[in-house]
């Protein structure tokens, strides 16, 4: 069975979220993009990618802004999920991890870090969804992202992740990471704490720069 059920603690981290968080600045992120793995044996059951190739990264994420649209740093909480894909010549790898996740953003530039016990590995000769695997350590990853502003109900980002896994057997990899597109969709955009407060850039001006005359 794909991930053997224990995708469970992101659906009640979804429904925590959604019944707590306030309707204000509650948004939805998803992105996709490209990873890689390497020096990842201490979790990948003595494998080790270190010659890995080019895969597949996505994440999901629900946040909540904790702070008012005209303060500069503003600092987002949430859950975020990160998926991770690399292969070397004979095996495909794979790495899932769920964490709370803490943000803070500007107008542009956002940074984030979370940390928690929700790992999954994968390690076999084919491409796919099954056999994942929970593994006992810690998950400790970080974020970078560059903001653009849209509309107050959508916002685009190029954001780059990083993971890494420590366990008894040693840390790895070293680290996982990814760089994606991110699409995020506010709730209620009328109440986003933002809306009222900043000018957006709209469809034709990506991070805000002009790119071509009227």
């Amino acid at each position: 069975m794909i991930l053997n059920f224990k995708i469970i603690p992101l659906i009640f981290s979804i429904l925590f979220i959604s019944l707590t968080a306030h309707s204000g600045g509650f948004y939805l992120e998803t992105g996709l993009g490209i990873s890689q793995m390497s020096g990842g044996q201490n979790i990948f059951n003595g494998q080790n990618p270190n010659a890995a190739q080019l895969g597949f990264g996505t994440n999901f994420s629900l946040l909540q802004n904790l702070s008012g649209g005209k303060d500069f740093f503003q600092f987002h909480f949430g859950a975020k999920a990160r998926s991770y894909t690399s292969s070397s010549d004979s095996r495909k790898f794979g790495l899932i991890t769920i964490s709370p996740h803490l943000r803070m953003e500007m107008p542009r530039l956002y940074f984030g870090a979370g940390a928690a016990p929700l790992i999954w590995q994968r390690s076999e000769h084919t491409s796919g969804f099954d056999n994942y695997q929970k593994t006992p350590g810690l998950s400790f990853n970080a974020e970078i992202g560059l903001l653009w502003r849209v509309t107050p109900d959508f916002h685009l980002a190029i954001e780059g992740d990083a993971d890494f896994v420590k366990t008894s057997a040693g840390t790895g990899p070293s680290p996982a990471t990814q760089i994606m597109i991110v699409m995020r969709f506010y709730f209620k955009s009328d109440q986003n704490p933002n809306a009222q407060d900043i000018k957006f850039d709209g469809w034709r001006y990506p991070f805000g720069v002009e790119i071509w005359d009227n």
